[in-house]
């Protein structure tokens, strides 16, 4: 298997040509989803007055009628869990989930009230998008039902339970707009919002890229001093692209494998000091792929 290694011009020199231009702008649609398939509840969405009390909502309600099952909104890594407890300030059993978005920054995934918790979940779990962490309650202040069957959906600039920036005695509801408490609108990033994938080491992702579209991927370093990422199973012409520190371009990497017309691409890099290893995935052509990071010493 042939991989081509650091030097940009030499490796611009094989394979096929990709269009940079557009390719940063060009993200496989890998954006927030709903948490729940039930309906949002249209008196309980973000920045209401009119949910249970006359503060301004921080979240998206979900109703009780159909499928309870909750799913990661997206792609991201298990920042907190929390079980219902009498100082629980009426957030009941709770994830949040840390999620990369492509442009850097960070943002916070909340559910709360929750029934009960998978209890496969940990601390620093990777998830995927639509991957279920749960079903729907009405846990809160050590109740099993304190608030009736609903799911509190928050999205957020810190991984607390509560108000993200000062004043942070608030939970569910504060005096003015959220978007002043460290708070974002949902419905504003669900079927907009893009995020870089945690890889864990050693496991075994599956997608879909379409043609002309990027897929990024992160997997964090830990005292390890050599990485190889794999793609496999293709079913059509797909490139892989891995950098040290950031994002990988189709002009800027560390490695690049493009070979057209093989059902697999490769990468292996030296780590040194870098404490995470981002990867794109171009897809030259419609493909389903696997992808794995492998981390050695």
């Amino acid at each position: 298997m042939k991989v081509q290694l650091i030097s940009t011009v030499a490796c611009l020199l094989l394979g096929h040509s990709l269009d940079t231009n557009a390719a940063d702008t060009s993200i496989a649609a890998e954006t927030f989803m709903n948490p729940s398939k039930t309906a949002q509840l249209s008196h309980c969405k973000y920045d209401v007055l009119t949910c249970a009390r006359s503060s301004h909502h921080t979240a998206l309600d979900y109703s009780k009628n159909g499928d309870r099952t909750i799913v990661s909104s997206n792609a991201g890594t298990i920042a907190k869990i929390e079980h219902m407890n009498r100082n629980d300030h009426g957030m009941g059993n709770n994830v949040i989930i840390k999620h990369e978005l492509v442009n850097g920054s960070i943002i916070y995934s909340s559910y709360s009230h929750l029934d009960s918790i998978l209890s496969s979940l940990a601390v620093g779990n990777t998830v995927n998008r639509g991957e279920k962490i749960g079903m729907m309650g009405g846990s809160g202040k050590g109740d099993s039902d304190a608030w009736g069957i609903h799911l509190h959906f928050e999205l957020k600039s810190k991984n607390v339970s509560g108000a993200p920036t000062k004043p942070s005695n608030y939970w569910g509801y504060v005096p003015s707009s959220p978007d002043g408490y460290g708070y974002y609108d949902p419905n504003k990033h669900i079927g907009v919002t893009n995020v870089v994938s945690p890889l864990t080491n050693g496991m075994q992702q599956y997608n879909f890229i379409p043609i002309g579209k990027w897929k990024y991927y992160r997997i964090d370093n830990s005292n390890y001093s050599s990485a190889i990422i794999e793609l496999s199973k293709l079913k059509d012409d797909v490139d892989l692209y891995v950098k040290k520190g950031s994002k990988p371009t189709g002009s800027n990497y560390d490695c690049r494998s493009n070979i057209g017309g093989s059902n697999s691409e490769s990468c292996a890099i030296d780590l040194n000091s870098s404490t995470s290893i981002y990867i794109g995935v171009y897809g030259y052509r419609n493909s389903d792929y696997a992808i794995k990071a492998i981390l050695t010493n």
